[in-house]
């Protein structure tokens, strides 16, 4: 479904690239890695429901990193996310 949704963007122009999105990786690696440190934190006390929401912040911010190393836009991430 993704997959569809992406194909669908990037078919309506949404492609276009941001070549300065590159300087964000680090910065959107280390909020990353600052949420599954927190993930981990909070499945250690047990409370699974901040884990996963910890979890998946990581997840965004990963695929928000890659999306910026390969020079696209974040609102592509934002629109396939909404």
């Amino acid at each position: 479904m993704l997959r569809c949704e992406l194909r669908r963007l990037f078919k309506e122009g949404i492609d276009k690239k941001d070549f300065s999105a590159v300087e964000r990786v680090k910065n959107s690696l280390e909020i990353a890695e600052r949420f599954l440190r927190s993930a981990r934190r909070n499945f250690e006390i047990e409370d699974y429901e901040m884990v996963e929401l910890a979890a998946y912040n990581s997840s965004f911010h990963t695929m928000r990193a890659l999306l910026f190393a390969k020079g696209y836009k974040e609102s592509l991430l934002l629109r396939c996310c909404s």
